[in-house]
C-alpha cells in the first residue's frame, strides 16, 4: 500500500510542488498580515479579525508541512504506524483546508483590489510631494498584490491537493480490490483442495470396509 501512496515518481514531485507553492502562498500572506497590520495602532488585531484568511492560510501551511512529514517520513522511519486508512482521511482534510483558505482569500480579495486602486490615485495624486509617503504608499500597494498574487498560487495548490486525492482513492481502491482477489483465488484454493481431501478419506473408508468383508470367515449356511 505505501508503495502505491507513496513511492510513485511522479506524485513526489507534486508533493514537491505543493509544498513550495504552500510556502510561497504562506511568505505572501505573512508580508501582507505585517504590512497592513503594521500600518496603524491595534492593525494585527484589525486584520486578523477582519481577515481570516490570513490566519487560515498559516494554519494550512502548518497542517500541509506535517501531513507530508507523515505520508513521507512515517512510512521509512515508523511503517508499523503507517495506515493507509488515516493517509486517505488526511488528504481528504487537506483539500478541505486548501479550498477554504482560497474561498477566504478570494473573498477577501476584492478589498485588495478597491485598496489598490485607492493607493495607486493617492500615488498618482501625491507624487510629487514627500518622498516618505511615497515609501508608505507603495509598500502598501506590495502587500495588496502579494495578498492578490497568494489567492491565484492557493488555488493552484488546492488544485494539486484535489489530483493527489484522486490518484490516492483511485491507488486504494486497486489496492483493495487486488488483495480482495486474493482472498478469494485462496479461498477457491482451500475449497478444492477440501473436496479432494474429502473424497480420498471417503474412497479409502471404502476401500477399508470392502477389506474387512472380504476378510471376514465365511460359515457354510445351515441345512434345514
Amino acid at each position: 500500500m505505501r508503495t502505491y501512496m507513496c513511492a510513485v515518481g511522479w506524485m513526489a514531485i507534486i508533493r514537491v510542488v505543493q509544498l513550495l507553492l504552500a510556502c510561497l502562498v504562506l511568505i505572501l500572506t505573512a508580508y501582507s498580515s505585517a504590512t497592513f497590520g503594521g500600518s496603524g495602532t491595534n492593525g494585527d488585531l484589525v486584520i486578523q479579525i477582519l481577515f481570516p484568511g490570513y490566519n487560515m492560510s498559516f494554519f494550512t501551511f502548518a497542517w500541509t508541512v506535517l501531513f507530508l512529514l507523515y505520508i513521507f517520513l512515517i512510512p521509512l522511519v515508523f511503517p508499523k504506524f503507517y495506515l493507509s486508512y488515516a493517509h486517505l482521511g488526511l488528504e481528504f482534510l487537506t483539500v478541505i483546508f486548501w479550498l477554504t483558505t482560497f474561498a477566504l482569500l478570494a473573498d477577501e480579495g476584492k478589498w485588495w483590489v478597491v485598496e489598490q486602486d485607492s493607493l495607486e490615485a493617492i500615488k498618482d495624486e501625491f507624487s510629487g510631494f514627500s518622498s516618505g509617503n511615497n515609501g508608505e504608499v507603495n509598500k502598501l500597494l506590495s502587500a495588496c498584490k502579494a495578498s492578490r498574487a497568494a489567492i491565484g498560487i492557493a488555488a493552484i495548490v488546492w488544485l494539486l491537493f484535489m489530483v493527489t486525492f484522486g490518484f490516492v482513492v483511485y491507488y486504494w481502491n486497486k489496492h483493495r480490490e487486488e488483495h480482495s482477489e486474493t482472498g478469494l483465488s485462496s479461498t477457491h484454493r482451500r475449497g478444492i483442495t477440501g473436496d479432494i481431501e474429502a473424497a480420498q478419506v471417503e474412497k479409502t473408508q471404502a476401500s477399508v470396509e470392502l477389506h474387512n468383508i472380504q476378510g471376514q470367515p465365511q460359515h457354510p449356511t445351515p441345512v434345514a
